[in-house]
């Protein structure tokens, strides 16, 4: 019992999808026993010698021949053939001999072996699927042209016929004349023409239509036994696919080789021609270098004569001067044949300073750069001419030079020396006009200081002055509240008594009654006139409470509301003096509101901060230019705020004036006090 085609098929699993398919492959040799009709034993036996026998060809291929793409070299195809080809075959029929004769099953009627005829249909069967199964699962992504395909359509027909001829009843007489690898000459050239893939289908389709026949009994083996005549067609079928398939591997070597040698021509070719265009640009910049070097040349050359500096090329080695351009010689008075070849120490103008050339030749040497701010270098005329020298040592045309570079500096020294005597002459008159300033400036310190020390005696006089007024005023207020008020006080009762004691006319009554008013308001505009000159609120209950009953007297009198705020002052005391420029200036604001401000309405803030005391008082009347009226000094109606300034200045204040073109106005002022000044009001008695 021979397991042809499914042997090719279990060679073929492992290889395409590995060894975990055994499973697989030993349920469909199973299948092909039980189609058989063989007994149990048997197709076990059987089916486990294919197994057995597709895993060990699988491996020796994964091994030994490329696994898979055994079919793409003649090598690897030849130890496919022998390894699992022929070798691996053998592990099977054993199995199934075995148990054939155990059942004494004649499965030769002839003298044919069993064993062969198993391993031989095994090798079929490995030679033809398998290869089949591979390459076209290798080659499935290649597309065939329409040609490709009309072409491989008409080469297998062909075939078909020609094997049909050979194997089958078309022509019996001809089969003795004609050899059976007649076949061969058509799938010969599919291999050549088509490739593996269809050379391994055109090897199926001769071989079903050769064993077709051959079963019927027609054809080349006709008059051989059934048995001996499938078993010369096995091995004809064996022999043309592996020769198929190795003239396929060739002809696919071959080619690509052959595309593998294209490859490395074209690109040897293109290597070539990017050489040589390499070379072609080369010698085209090598060209355009020596034409640029040529004409940097041309133009040092010309920079070189033309040159406003002295130019003189020196020997590195021996230093004799071996050019010098036109205007060193001028500057030096000699020509060209009188210092070429010869050394700078060695020609008149540089005698003088031989020893400093020999060590500047020994310098350049050395470091390649040398500078001299200044030499005295004489003319062959006697004429002395100032240079400064600047030396490189080079490479030109593979030899060491050193350029010498001399600038002429006559004119500068002669302009820098002018420029010294100039100054210092500058300098003398300078320190002449410094002593002068010098003792300008001790005259001015001293003036200074006397306006300093007039000032100072100013500020005290001031001081006094407002201390003189304010206790003149508080005295004035005392006898106007005293003297005056009894004295009013004194004539108001005896007027009563008068009017009560005299019988008077109705008309001399009026009289008295208009006395009494009159005397009342005397003594109303009396007590406001003391008030005014110095409230005594101001000494007894302090700043705030002061300001407070000013702000509402004055509400009162004008008419105008107002509104008062006091914060952290209601239990603080400062200095009289604090207090009554405080007070004054909030006096003489109010009055200019009254008299200019045309206001609605009028605020006072009095506020005691960490580091001074602040007033403002604001009002929403018409506003006014603070430096235009403050500009007008001594005109009618502006001495009150200079002396809201002059009183807040005596206390070290600062005010300020904010107003403009809209509405309203707003005074600030600022006093500074300090611990001196809490020490001042407690020993006056004050709280602070």
């Amino acid at each position: 019992m021979s397991s042809w085609p499914p042997a090719g098929v279990a060679v073929a699993a492992p290889l395409l999808l590995g060894y975990r398919v055994w499973p697989g492959v030993l349920i469909g040799a199973l299948l092909v026993g039980v189609a058989a009709g063989a007994g149990a034993w048997s197709i076990l036996s059987i089916a486990a010698g294919n197994t057995f026998e597709g895993l060990v060809a699988a491996w020796l291929t994964n091994r030994f021949a490329n696994g898979r793409r055994f079919w793409e070299r003649p090598a690897d195809l030849a130890r496919f053939s022998v390894l699992a080809g022929f070798a691996s075959p053998l592990i099977s029929p054993p199995f199934g001999v075995v148990e054939i004769g155990s059942h004494s099953f004649p499965f030769w009627a002839t003298d044919a072996s069993s064993f062969m005829v198993c391993w031989l249909g095994e090798t079929l069967s490995v030679m033809v699927i398998t290869p089949l199964a591979v390459t076209l699962s290798a080659e499935k992504g290649r597309k065939m042209t329409r040609r490709q395909l009309a072409e491989l359509a008409a080469l297998l027909t062909c075939l078909g016929l020609v094997t049909s001829v050979v194997f089958g009843p078309i022509a019996p007489a001809m089969q003795a004349h004609m050899l059976p690898y007649l076949c061969l000459v058509f799938t010969v050239t599919i291999a050549v023409r088509l490739g593996s893939r269809e050379t391994a289908v055109a090897t199926l389709v001769m071989g079903i239509i050769a064993f077709y026949w051959t079963w019927r009994g027609h054809g080349l083996f006709a008059n051989l036994a059934a048995e001996k005549a499938m078993l010369a067609l096995q091995g004809f079928i064996v022999f043309s696919g592996g020769t198929n398939l190795a003239v396929a591997a060739v002809v696919r070597q071959r080619t690509q080789a052959l595309q593998a040698l294209q490859t490395a021509h074209a690109l040897l070719e293109t290597r070539v021609q990017q050489r040589t265009r390499a070379l072609r640009e080369e010698i085209l910049e090598r060209k355009r270098t020596e034409a640029a070097l040529q004409e940097a040349e041309a133009r040092y050359r010309r920079l070189f004569e033309t040159a406003k500096i002295g130019l003189m090329i020196l020997d590195a080695n021996t230093a004799q001067i071996t050019d010098i351009n036109p205007f060193l010689m001028r500057m030096l008075g000699y020509t060209r044949d009188e210092v070429l070849g010869r050394a700078p120490w060695e020609i008149e103008s540089f005698k003088p300073h031989a020893h400093v050339c020999r060590g500047a030749f020994l310098t350049l040497q050395k470091t390649g750069y040398l500078q001299y701010n200044c030499l005295v270098l004489q003319a062959k005329t006697g004429e002395e001419t100032f240079v400064e020298m600047v030396g490189n040592k080079f490479e030109a045309n593979g030899a060491e030079v050193i350029q010498c570079s001399l600038r002429d500096i006559s004119a500068r020294k002669r302009a820098e020396q002018a420029l010294q005597r100039a100054n210092d002459e500058l300098d003398q008159r300078v320190k002449e006009r410094t002593e002068e300033l010098t003792a300008a400036n001790r005259s001015l310190n001293a003036e200074v200081e006397h306006r300093r020390e007039a000032e100072k005696s100013l500020a005290k006089v001031l001081d006094r002055l407002v201390d003189v007024q304010e206790e003149e005023r508080k005295r004035v207020s005392r006898e106007l509240h005293d003297q005056m008020g009894q004295d009013l006080m004194a004539l108001r009762m005896k007027l009563k008594r008068l009017r009560e004691h005299l019988a008077l006319a109705p008309t001399a009554q009026g009289q008295f009654r208009e006395l009494d008013e009159l005397t009342t308001r005397i003594g109303t505009g009396m007590h406001r006139l003391a008030w005014e000159l110095r409230p005594p609120a101001l000494d007894d209950l302090g700043l705030a409470t002061a300001l407070r009953r000013l702000t509402a007297d004055w509400s009162g009198l004008s008419g105008i509301p107002s509104d008062f705020q006091c914060l952290g002052m209601e239990y603080c005391r400062f200095s009289s003096k604090v207090e009554t420029a405080l007070y004054r200036v909030t006096q003489e604001a109010l009055s200019n509101v009254l008299k200019h401000a045309q206001a609605r309405h009028v605020s006072v803030v009095l506020e005691r901060r960490p580091k001074d005391i602040s007033l403002i008082i604001e009002d929403d009347g018409k506003g006014f230019d603070p430096a235009r009226v403050l500009g007008s000094y001594g005109k009618a109606g502006r001495l009150g705020m200079l002396g809201m300034q002059e009183r807040v200045l005596l206390v070290g204040g600062k005010l300020t004036f904010e107003s403009g073109e809209g509405p309203g106005a707003t005074v600030y002022v600022r006093v500074p006090f300090s611990d001196a000044d809490a020490q001042l009001d407690a020993v006056e008695g004050f709280e602070v």
